[in-house]
């Protein structure tokens, strides 16, 4: 099944524990170390959802759209409007 980039950002606020040092991450995804590669991962969701790109990233199975991990850059955007800053 596709998902769009703002389905996996709320994907990704799942409670995982991740940690820079001693500093417990509350939200990966607008923490200011990993605020950019969220945007980014997402930015690749949405290529992949696209329907004009969806041929290019995906694949059908069974009937099923699945996307193929990995396999396109995201577009170039401002890191500050990229974390919402």
């Amino acid at each position: 099944m596709l998902i769009i980039g703002k389905e996996k950002l709320e994907r990704t606020r799942d409670g995982r524990a991740i940690y820079i040092g001693v500093e417990r991450v509350e939200d990966v995804t607008r923490h200011p170390a990993f605020c950019n590669g969220a945007q980014t991962m997402a930015a690749l969701y949405d290529l992949k959802a696209d329907p004009q790109s969806r041929e290019l990233f995906t694949f059908e199975e069974n009937g099923e759209r699945y996307g193929l991990p990995g396999c396109a850059a995201a577009p170039a955007r401002s890191s500050r409007a990229a974390c919402g800053r």
